[in-house]
Order: structure tokens, then sequence, then C-alpha cells
């Protein structure tokens, strides 16, 4: 079991419906799907709703989470209704299973409004086992896709 329930980011109302876009499409490069969307009544709503503005600048969806197996990773308005800001010396590293997964995700990312901030290749400073790509989101989230190696550690292997 890892030691990480799960992370989000925040987006904004004019924001959130291309936070989706981005995140539907490499979700979907790295093996997730959409697990759950909450409606601005906080209630579940069905897994294809896009959001929408209304004509009072509100929006009809308050979140929506990814996962292999259980919402790992949300895309939410910020519960406190302050601007979302990303985190400095925070990033968020998506597991790959190979580095052409890991270039497939990078590539994802561009065509979907990410800035590059790592082109994908070894990362001999952290291990010679370690294939990285780094990435902003369209609200200057910072992202990595990775494929590590962790078999040279004996530790298991879920992907």
């Amino acid at each position: 079991m890892s030691i990480v329930s799960h992370l989000s980011v925040g987006a904004t109302t004019e924001s959130l419906p291309l936070m989706i876009d981005f995140y539907d499409a490499i979700m979907k490069e790295l093996g997730a799907k959409r697990k759950m969307v909450i409606g601005s009544d906080m209630k579940d709503i069905d897994l294809q709703t896009f959001p929408s503005i209304n004509d009072k600048g509100e929006c009809n969806i308050l979140a929506v989470a990814y996962g292999k197996c259980y919402p790992e990773f949300w895309v939410q308005l910020p519960e406190n209704q302050q601007e979302a800001t990303p985190g400095n010396g925070y990033h968020v590293a998506f597991q790959c299973k190979s580095p052409a997964q890991v270039q497939r995700v990078y590539e994802t990312a561009l065509q979907h409004g990410a800035t590059d901030n790592g082109k994908p290749g070894p990362r001999p400073h952290y291990s010679d086992k370690y294939y990285g790509a780094f990435f902003i989101d369209p609200c200057g989230n910072k992202l990595e896709a990775v494929f590590f190696d962790m078999g040279i550690y004996n530790h298991c292997v879920v992907l």
C-alpha cells in the first residue's frame, strides 16, 4: 500500500474546464480515468459531466477525481474559496511503466496546454534507473512523468 492516499491541485472557476480537459488527456495516457465528479451541490454527478459556467459565473462542478482503482488525484476549486495557487517546491510525479510511457505522457501534456519544464530523459543525479520528464499544467502546477525501476532495490513493483 502506498503512503499517499491522494493529491489535489487547485483550479479557478475559469480554468477548471481547461484543467479537466488537460487531466482527462494525460490520465488516459497513464491508464487512469475519472473516478468521481462532485457537483456544485456537493453531490456525486455523472462521470462524463463537463464543467459549465452559468451567467452568474458559477461552475456546475467543484472537483474531478482520477485514478486506476480509487480517487487518487483531484482537480478542484479550493474549499476555502480563495485563489488557487501552486506551491513552490511542490510537484506531483506520475508513475509510468516505461520510458516510452513517460514520453507519451509528456507529449500529451504539451499538446493539451502544458509548458515544458524538462524534456524526457535519464536523471542520473537521482539514480541510474530514473527516467523522467517535467512539465507545468495550465494553472502552473509542477508535474513529472517518471519511470523509476525500483527492482534494483528489491522493492515490490505495483504498476
